[in-house]
């Protein structure tokens, strides 16, 4: 009896757990249907997002110092430049995901790409170090999009696939980080400006 017991209390286990399988599966239709969203596309989109995202980033990171030396900054003004980026990436990462959540994942990506474009244009058109140290900090104010990134796969994605998705994201950026310094460090060898671009 004790048995049987522990069996059909298993089975109602796993078909409660099914039932919920399928009920979160449902919603999760149900909310890419409401919002029209392609998975397959969305993570295409996201990827390459990442990908030039961060291809600029380890592009220009290691020139700074060959940027800043050209402008005759001293190493402790070299280092708050480059520390720069990061804070403001720190302190406003969070500002942008909760921003986020209240209007969309999408329209935020879209204002951190084009902020960052900017950043970048400014670096290359830059003629002293206030102006690098800006590019560098509006660089960081709206680089922060790795927290929204996760955030809208988490929304696109079911909990089976969730890891898959978010490791494909890691690969674009860690494939970004072999080879952007050996891109950037060619180009820098023409002009340090050309990479910014």
């Amino acid at each position: 009896m004790t048995r049987m017991k522990r069996k059909v209390s298993k089975m109602s286990e796993n078909e409660t757990k099914s039932s919920r399988r399928s009920a979160r599966a449902e919603r999760h239709h149900a909310f890419l249907g409401k919002y029209n969203i392609n998975p397959r596309v969305a993570m295409l989109t996201l990827s390459l997002s990442v990908f030039v995202d961060m291809l600029g980033y380890t592009m220009v990171l290691p020139l700074l110092p060959q940027i800043a030396k050209s402008f005759g900054a001293q190493d402790i003004i070299l280092g708050i430049i480059i520390a720069s980026n990061s804070f403001a990436s720190l302190i406003f990462g969070p500002i942008w995901g909760k921003i986020s959540d209240n209007k969309g994942r999408r329209p935020i990506l879209l204002i951190s790409q084009v902020g960052t474009m900017g950043a970048f244009i400014m670096l290359g058109l830059s003629q002293n170090l206030i102006m690098i140290f800006c590019a560098r900090l509006l660089d960081g104010v709206f680089g922060g999009q790795m927290p929204i990134i996760r955030a809208y796969i988490t929304d696109i994605t079911t909990p089976e696939t969730r890891s898959s998705e978010i490791a494909k994201i890691q690969g674009a950026s860690a494939f970004c980080l072999i080879i952007g310094p050996v891109v950037g460090g060619v180009l820098g060898a023409i002009d340090w400006r050309i990479p910014s671009f």
